[in-house]
């Protein structure tokens, strides 16, 4: 444990002010007790792209953190009862250089705040009504890519028409599962 510390603490050291790219996965196994998190965390503000793939406790711990330069987020907040998924995660809302969002769970606008005014690019899977609603809340956004796995309920005929003016790209796919391969279908429309 104390070899991977020094290691962390090392690079962290030689790369002083560098953007960073940072990838956190532990899909059952909370990371903010491990040593290294809290090295990490003191180097929020340095970080240019962010993967996460944790428990929604562990990204909880990350609330109050500045990300002054993260600009693009890929996340999947894995919860861990019914009480995480009621319960807001503040963690990046206030990230002001963010543009670029791609979420694959059922987040919502109001389970994962973001600053929504400023994303540029929005991914997402399987969109549900709450997701859907969420959209107004893009000004700025112009790529939206939304994708849709068959065991998901979306069906694009049951959401209401909303109106998206800064958008200048849309990307729609279906991911069919059939034995032995996967298949999708999918069509973008610059507009």
């Amino acid at each position: 444990m104390r070899a991977v510390m020094t290691k962390v603490a090392l690079l962290l050291e030689r790369s002083k002010d560098m953007d960073l790219f940072v990838a956190l996965v532990s899909p059952t196994m909370s990371l903010s007790d491990h040593p290294t998190f809290a090295l990490l965390d003191l180097s929020a503000p340095r970080w240019r792209k962010l993967i996460v793939y944790i428990p929604r406790p562990c990204l909880r711990v990350l609330s109050g953190t500045s990300f002054s330069r993260l600009q693009v987020l890929f996340g999947t907040a894995m919860p861990t009862n019914q009480d995480d998924v009621d319960t807001p995660v503040n963690t990046f809302q206030t990230a002001p250089s963010l543009r670029f969002v791609s979420i694959m769970s059922h987040e919502t606008c109001d389970s994962l705040p973001l600053p929504w005014s400023r994303i540029e690019t929005y991914d997402c899977n399987s969109p549900n009504r709450n997701q859907w609603d969420g959209l107004k809340k893009f000004t700025a956004l112009k790529l939206l890519q939304i994708a849709s796995l068959t065991h998901t309920s979306f069906d694009p005929s049951e959401l209401p028409q909303i109106t998206l003016p800064t958008v200048t790209s849309l990307r729609i796919s279906e991911f069919v599962d059939h034995p032995p391969r996967q298949r999708s279908s999918g069509f973008g429309v610059p507009l």
